[in-house]
């Protein structure tokens, strides 16, 4: 098959880059030809991008302009290449509801899946009340015709779907469920134990939480602060943070928390962390900690499940029913008490924390392997192609509601 992913792919954005990345290698070994299309900002380094020259699949890049603020990775050069790609396309997959890019593909009268990447979480869509009314705008003027023109609409866990439906509940039939998946062939032979405590003599000898993820507000590091606040005056304890900030300063807030809370001394600030650095920060971690006020996925939590570290999330992280109900973590709701008990329950159970870490590895493997998962994408792409064969046999033209 001949699929073209649309999306952002460099490291900055987390989680999904690296499940992109992972869904694409899987694909290509297949021997599918695919290849992604990003946006990047107009400022972005460029000597970041030079791992894309050891990928086995093609990436280009479009310089994001002015509007960008306004209409999300908006490029001046998206309908020049997308028109060009459309002869050497089967599907297009979109991984963004609200891009400028979705706009453009939906006009072109060709198959497409939409990857809805948590864009219609309850609490993402209302973060505040300004973006809900941009989002209503946007849906009233164009975001009906690009549901209704998907071939195939995707989301990666149970609260995803039921979020979505609880706005389109007519679009069921057209909605997949498929995980995120991990290469978890980098998962099988970790780092030693203590060779991320060895980079920071202030840890030796001592326990520490991680956050890793982007520095944002939506991540509940306020939570966590909190929560730790209280626990550093019962326990000798340190917090790892390792991430970036996302660009609007958020990290300068962490630091004043920090310094008013007095816990400049048991705080470390390590940067965006990749391949064995990563790695070795959740094999030395006591667990990690992600209190996110919503998350369409979480593959920092399934990183670290993969990893043997127990994981303490909140109730809005998408996958926290999955990770409940296979007993494969503490989930916690989006409050400084609950963030603490969570935390302390895992420090002062020794028995628990071993059986978490456990059920997390099983959870992982049965999961979010990304073999099984490339297998499913490619059960879906085909159900498209299918249908598509069918309906031209038939001769049914394409309605302005979709092809099916």
């Amino acid at each position: 098959m001949k699929i073209t992913f649309i999306g952002g792919f460099y490291p900055e954005i987390g989680g999904p880059f690296s499940a992109l990345k992972n869904l694409l290698h899987a694909l290509s070994y297949r021997n599918h030809n695919v290849s992604i299309i990003s946006a990047l900002p107009s400022s972005y380094d460029k000597n970041k991008l030079r791992f894309i020259k050891d990928l086995p699949f093609k990436v280009r890049f479009l310089r994001q302009g002015l509007f960008s603020h306004i209409i999300p990775s908006y490029s001046k050069y998206w309908k020049k290449e997308l028109q060009h790609k459309v002869k050497e396309t089967e599907i297009f997959h979109i991984n963004g509801m609200f891009d400028h890019y979705s706009m453009l593909i939906s006009n072109l009268n060709e198959p497409y899946v939409l990857s809805l990447r948590g864009s219609f979480m309850k609490n993402a869509y209302k973060l505040t009340k300004f973006k809900e009314f941009k989002k209503k705008i946007f849906m009233k003027l164009l975001g009906r015709r690009i549901l209704n023109r998907a071939a195939l609409i995707h989301v990666m866990c149970q609260k995803e779907l039921e979020d979505f439906l609880s706005f389109f509940p007519d679009l069921k039939e057209k909605v997949r469920i498929i995980p995120n998946g991990l290469n978890l062939s980098e998962f099988q032979n970790l780092p030693s134990k203590k060779e991320f405590i060895a980079k920071y003599p202030i840890l030796r000898n001592k326990k520490y939480i991680l956050f890793l993820g982007r520095l944002h507000k939506i991540k509940g590091l306020d939570l966590i602060l909190k929560a730790f606040d209280t626990l550093v005056k019962e326990k000798d304890l340190y917090l790892v943070i390792a991430g970036e900030d996302d660009g609007d300063g958020y990290k300068n807030k962490i630091k004043k928390w920090i310094k008013e809370y007095g816990l400049k001394d048991r705080v470390i600030f390590t940067g965006m962390l990749h391949g064995t650095d990563k790695l070795s920060a959740f094999v030395d971690a006591k667990m990690f900690v992600l209190a996110s006020y919503f998350e369409n996925f979480g593959m920092a939590v399934v990183e670290a499940m993969a990893c043997g570290t127990p994981v303490v999330i909140s109730d809005k992280v998408g996958i926290s029913r999955e990770v409940e109900e296979n007993n494969a973590g503490i989930i916690v709701e989006t409050n400084p008490q609950s963030v603490y008990d969570g935390i302390k329950n895992l420090l002062d159970n020794h028995d628990l924390k071993n059986k978490i870490s456990e059920n997390g590895k099983k959870m992982v493997e049965k999961y979010y392997d990304v073999n099984k998962v490339a297998d499913k994408m490619i059960e879906m792409y085909e159900e498209v192609i299918k249908r598509i064969v069918r309906s031209k046999k038939l001769g049914v033209r394409r309605e302005s509601k979709g092809l099916f």
